[in-house]
């Protein structure tokens, strides 16, 4: 059974979830047998690191936290570095912590080696929550690495109080004035984008609309793998029963990152890569022709009921970059590594986005829905940048900062002005 999970499971493979019970299992029974004379337990090297494996443990996290920060967890060669120093640390912190500390202790009465270890265990404690509590000990880097990790923190400032995150109910919220001239509906990318389309009104006694709930698609009958909390396809129909009572002159603009749903993550080392986040019937693990099908055809459908009540447009797919901007940026300063280059290809972008674009343009054709271009004025013919003026554009890996959407309101003014 450890064998098995060694060999068929991979960086893909969803965890934790059923497929812990097959190596924790494996482990059980290794335990249960208690063989001392098994060629897998005998060994003294074995036997080493079978007493010390909790300090190997315990020191892996940081070697494996280092290969991230480092952005090296993806080369084989860190990896394997990586592997010998947590043995070597981990068995090193077995004899010289672990066991003198054991031994120390059981030489003083109970009383006195609680309190050793109450104390201990305080110096560490208190500390790290004084740390956590400041997010940080920000006075350790210089302004520039503050200045570039500081975009991770340039959301839309009524988020939290806008974006739905579970449940079916329906947050209606207005941005500026009440005289209301768009109307936004989508996922997390549609509320990255709401202030682009706020600054885009010419009157400033106007205001916009946002229907926004988080990982939902703009689909209908579409469900959450995983997450029963998240009631997306009952969102989507509430949102088109609330925007029935806007007036009719007003548009929606939706807004997703779809090629998500469909294909998982972009990032090859992520748990979901290549996996679809969604499912119509029955959940699937890895996306087929047939669900793409499904979900392009209840992709228009929904876009068309949309179009039945008002001017409708779509958004084309924002780009997503293969790391979390604003953390990479403030580390290659850090490191005193050029940070500007920091993009995706044109080409990756046409490539990961096809079918969503395809079935954008089906949905014009077939009910009239517009399609509104962001990659005009986020790319230029070779790349799509992440970076723009020495800023990143992203508060992470995908969704637009307050600073990068402002690049898109000239693409909203074309359509409201």
């Amino acid at each position: 059974m450890i064998f098995s999970a060694i060999l068929g499971f991979d960086a893909q493979t969803p965890w934790p979830g059923w497929r812990a019970l097959v190596p924790v299992l494996g482990g059980m029974c290794i335990l249960l047998a208690a063989r001392q004379d098994s060629i897998w337990t005998r060994p003294k090297a074995f036997q080493v690191i079978g007493n010390a494996s909790y300090s190997i443990y315990l020191w892996h996290w940081p070697v494996v936290v280092l290969l991230s920060y480092f952005a090296l967890r993806d080369d084989p060669r860190f990896l394997i570095i990586g592997m010998v120093v947590a043995l070597g640390l981990g068995c090193a912190s077995y004899l010289l912590v672990e066991q003198y500390t054991r031994r120390w202790l059981s030489r003083l009465k109970p009383l006195p080696a609680f309190v050793v270890l109450a104390i201990a265990g305080m110096s560490i404690a208190v500390p790290a929550r004084e740390i956590r509590h400041k997010k940080g000990i920000p006075s350790r880097f210089g302004a520039e690495v503050l200045d570039k990790a500081s975009e991770a923190e340039n959301v839309n400032p009524r988020q939290k109080e806008c974006h739905g995150v579970e449940g079916e109910a329906v947050i209606r919220c207005i941005h500026g004035g009440k005289n209301i001239k768009a109307i936004i509906v989508g996922d997390s990318h549609a509320m990255s984008l709401v202030s682009a389309l706020q600054k885009a009104l010419a009157d400033p006694s106007a205001g916009v609309v946002s229907f926004t709930y988080t990982s939902c698609p703009t689909v209908t009958g579409v469900k959450m793998k995983g997450l029963p909390n998240l009631k997306c396809a009952e969102f989507n129909q509430s949102v088109l029963r609330e925007i029935s009572t806007e007036p009719s002159s007003v548009p929606v603009f939706i807004a997703n990152r779809t090629s998500y749903y469909i294909f998982g993550s972009n990032v090859s080392n992520e748990i979901n890569f290549g996996r679809p986040t969604v499912y119509f019937d029955s959940e699937i693990e890895f996306t087929t022709k047939e669900f793409q099908k499904k979900f392009v055809a209840n992709m228009i459908d929904m876009a068309c009921n949309f179009a039945k009540i008002r001017t409708t447009f779509l958004i084309r797919p924002i780009p997503e970059m293969q790391v979390n901007v604003p953390k990479y940026a403030a580390r290659r300063v850090l490191f005193g590594e050029v940070f500007e280059d920091i993009s995706i290809g044109r080409n990756e972008y046409e490539n990961r986005h096809r079918i969503v674009k395809q079935a954008q343009d089906e949905a014009h054709r077939l009910c009239g829905v517009g399609v509104l271009d962001p990659v005009p004025y986020l790319c230029n013919e070779k790349i799509c940048h992440a970076i723009i003026n020495g800023r990143s554009i992203y508060y992470d890996s995908d969704h637009l900062s307050e600073y990068g959407n402002g690049f898109l309101v000239p693409m909203f003014k074309t359509i409201l002005n």
